[in-house]
């Protein structure tokens, strides 16, 4: 068979009460360096709860420590780590 499989998840992501997904870290994958405008930004790939690996996002150190994000308990490595 041709052509990448695709398995469907059988649980749906959980959402908050206006219907928005709710992203809970599960791990860092992975980390790099990013210029912007003369400064240096530290980013981190991250592997999200009840997502696929496929969705992991790029995300800086300020989101990540934004207190409105739930990050699961003792899942909080900043070097790639979990």
């Amino acid at each position: 068979v041709l052509g990448q499989h695709f398995v469907p998840s059988l649980e749906l992501p959980p959402l908050d009460e206006e219907g928005r997904l709710v992203l809970i870290l599960e791990s860092i994958i992975d980390t790099r360096e990013r210029n912007l405008r003369r400064r240096s930004i530290k980013e981190y790939l991250v592997k999200w709860k009840d997502l696929p690996l496929e969705d992991a996002t790029w995300e800086s150190d300020s989101v990540l420590k934004h207190p409105n994000l739930q990050l699961l308990e003792g899942k909080q490595s900043w070097e790639g780590r979990t």
